[in-house]
């Protein structure tokens, strides 16, 4: 079970929250990966389903900047490193 904090029914696809990975609509222990091992050509494969973990979530897409920037704004007191020249 990929629940954490409890679920609604018996399937991942009813937790409140996820213990590792939220595929959107399911509890996932990791993300559908890039390539898959195909048994009938004994090679890997790109993966239709393929998805990228960004943070805790299963996307399809990378986010922009401008995306990332809205969901993790810098903490308070937080300061860019800049080279100082002379």
């Amino acid at each position: 079970m990929e629940c954490a904090g409890g679920c609604t029914e018996p399937l991942d696809t009813d937790c409140f929250a996820c213990r590792n990975f939220n595929n959107p609509g399911s509890c996932v222990p990791q993300c559908p990966q890039t390539l898959i091992y195909n048994k009938h050509t004994f090679k890997l494969e790109p993966n239709p389903s393929a998805k990228y973990q960004y943070s805790s979530i299963c996307v399809a897409q990378c986010p922009s900047e401008s995306t990332h920037s809205m969901l993790y704004p810098a903490l308070p007191g937080a300061q860019l490193s800049q080279s100082v020249t002379s």
